[in-house]
């Protein structure tokens, strides 16, 4: 009667050790505004796949963002740094040679007075692209963040243990 006792709870622990195994999902991880798991980046088709066709819409719409911010980084720095080589030029031939009459003003003075002046506009513009690209890419990481972290909130493995009355009669149920 003893070895039908251990055979059975033999039976139920290797029954709960299998639900946990065979319900633990791979955790998603969000680093660089991409899904990861096992350290390589998810194909849109793997998202697809993983997350249903809603949540992939909303992981669309995040990718987007980011991609659109870094877009607008890149124009933005790209204007600020035309800028600021445009100011620094004009400040550099003034420092250089301060006076009016010197050979580096005859060859460079209105040049280096209009690089300035375009350089003013261009670090103005380029700030006014950069500056909303920030908001852009932190809500964009922000969303797959979250979307990562309700995927793994809801892939914890799911099993009950219930003793009473059961589809049979009374027992000792496992549902995994």
């Amino acid at each position: 009667m003893k070895s039908y006792m251990k055979k059975s709870i033999l039976i139920i622990v290797l029954s709960l050790l299998t639900a946990l195994v065979s319900n633990a999902q791979e955790i998603i991880k969000a680093k660089h505004g991409s899904l990861w798991q096992e350290g390589t980046v998810l194909t849109d088709d793997e998202v697809q796949t993983l997350l249903g066709a809603e949540t992939y819409a909303k992981y669309f719409a995040a990718q987007h963002n980011i991609k659109s911010a870094k877009t607008f980084m890149i124009v933005g720095l790209s204007g600020v740094g035309a800028g600021v080589l445009g100011m620094g030029s004009y400040i550099l031939i003034n420092v250089i040679s301060p006076e009016e009459d010197s050979h580096l003003h005859q060859g460079f003075g209105e040049k280096a007075t209009s690089a300035f002046v375009v350089g003013f506009y261009a670090a103005i513009i380029g700030g006014a692209v950069l500056v909303p690209s920030i908001p852009l890419y932190i809500t964009g990481a922000s969303r797959i963040k979250r979307i990562a972290k309700n995927y793994n909130a809801g892939q914890a493995p799911q099993y009950s243990l219930n003793l009473g009355m059961q589809q049979h009669g009374f027992g000792l149920a496992l549902n995994f």
